[in-house]
């Protein structure tokens, strides 16, 4: 009687009795609570995982019961015979296990050891997400299909009423807005309108959140987030490969991301800024930080003039009032800052705590007053020379105004040139082209002079900046 009063009280708590939830992708969403599409015999704050909780002690306290209940039976007046008539114990056992040894032992069962089990069984059972169905994917993969665009034979998605992103695929993609290196996406232009996909804010998730690839239904890989990207040209990663691309869904049916191959994806927080802007632009303040016992630290200035406030070692206490809580956060705030936005840093340098305010651009040339014409690393203007052969370098040097030695260090920089404006000299390192890290002279010049209007990353002194060639 006690027991079953006390399995009872518990449904009260929890409202649970007689409840009967239809789960949608393994949990309750907000929008669904929000609507009232839940079932009304459940109380609207309670989650999947309290059920499957309650369900746990609700158990735990059945076999507790039963315990004691069998252990109140073993009575000294109980020959083996008996016990075993009784428990359904083997004749053997039965003979071999003492009244008084079988009392203590349920008892120390039932006690103190069996009720850690059960706290920490209901615990964890409020932490875990219910795992979806095959059913759940299957319709928000449906929910979804009219996001879900053909792009000259690549698979793209809609993310806003106009603009599509597609990956890039063995298909090349011609008519397009801009195709962004870092992320491996084209944006694409529609004239028609179209239903974009929900984004989920990735700020607001957990790492217990599931998350899904379907390509077709009864055909989804699914498993978690294992990490977040930290900086520019790195990647969200998925706990499990993607064979392809595709939308990367939550349990709710909005996308956390676009799946580009392997076990990486674009996740939303970049696809927004991707949709924001018609040219690739990533916003910048001349410096490069770092993470150092939980606190954020500035690694290196730009030697080309940015980020002048700013020295290698102060530490950020702050950018526009706000504490940045991890290098992800700090590094994302700057990428995509409006362009022509200044951000005000806090910064501690030694004992003073000292205030400023930072321009952000994508190029370095906005901040500099005036760029040196020549000085003793740039050569000086020569008269034209005879056509030359039509090479990479040749097309290289024509256009830019630069060469390479066979390490990629540049070995001159023509006086005239918009790379000796922006400040470009001689010994500066060539180290990516786009999104391609390249590794000898012969690539690095082939892929420059094949598309105009690159990114290339260089190095001086051991800090990284960018040239937008052109």
């Amino acid at each position: 009687m006690k027991r079953v009063a006390f399995s009872r009280r518990l449904d009260a708590v929890l409202g649970l009795t007689r409840a009967n939830l239809t789960l949608r992708g393994g949990r309750i969403c907000a929008a669904d609570k929000q609507n009232g599409s839940v079932n009304s015999g459940l109380n609207s704050s309670t989650s999947a995982s309290q059920i499957y909780a309650a369900r746990a002690v609700k158990s735990a306290v059945n076999l507790s019961s039963n315990l004691r209940a069998r252990s109140v039976k073993f009575d000294a007046s109980l020959n083996p015979r008996e016990i075993s008539q009784k428990t359904s114990l083997g004749a053997k056992t039965a003979t071999n296990l003492t009244p008084n040894l079988t009392e203590n032992l349920a008892r120390k069962i039932c006690s103190p050891v069996f009720a850690v089990f059960v706290i920490c069984a209901f615990a964890a059972s409020l932490r875990a997400e219910p795992r979806p169905t095959q059913d759940d994917f299957n319709a928000c993969f449906e929910k979804n299909l009219p996001a879900m665009v053909n792009v000259a034979g690549n698979g793209g998605i809609a993310i806003t009423p106009n603009l599509i992103a597609v990956p890039k695929g063995e298909i090349p993609v011609k008519n397009y807005v801009k195709f962004d290196p870092y992320l491996g996406l084209y944006l694409v232009s529609s004239d028609a309108k179209l239903e974009p996909m929900k984004m989920a804010d990735d700020n607001a998730t957990k790492k217990s959140d599931w998350v899904s690839v379907t390509r077709d239904l009864n055909a989804t890989v699914y498993g978690h987030v294992k990490a977040q990207a930290q900086a520019l040209g790195e990647l969200d990663v998925l706990t499990f490969d993607v064979n392809g691309t595709g939308a990367v869904l939550s349990p709710c049916c909005k996308l956390r991301g676009i799946a580009v191959g392997g076990d990486k994806f674009v996740p939303s927080r970049y696809l927004r800024h991707f949709a924001a802007y018609k040219d690739v632009y990533y916003g910048d303040v001349g410096a490069v930080f770092e993470e150092r016992d939980g606190k954020l630290y500035v690694k290196g200035v730009d030697p080309l003039g940015r980020g002048a406030a700013l020295m290698a070692g102060d530490e950020i206490l702050s950018v526009n009032g706000e504490k940045m809580q991890s290098l992800r956060e700090l590094n994302e705030r700057i990428l995509f800052a409006a362009k022509g936005e200044r951000l005000n840093f806090e910064i501690k340098r030694g004992e003073d705590v000292v205030k400023f305010s930072v321009a952000v651009s994508d190029e370095v040339k906005k901040e500099q007053k005036t760029a040196p014409k020549t000085d003793e690393n740039i050569t000086k203007a020569a008269p034209k020379p005879q056509p030359a052969p039509n090479t990479d370098a040749s097309s290289v040097q024509k256009l830019y105004g630069l060469t390479f030695d066979e390490k990629l260090r540049v070995k001159s920089v023509d006086g005239e040139s918009d790379a000796a404006r922006f400040g470009l000299r001689v010994g500066d390192k060539l180290i990516q082209v786009g999104a391609k890290v390249v590794k000898n002279r012969k690539e690095a010049l082939a892929l420059i002079a094949k598309n105009r209007g690159q990114r290339l990353l260089f190095r001086r002194d051991g800090f990284d900046f960018f040239y937008n060639a052109r």
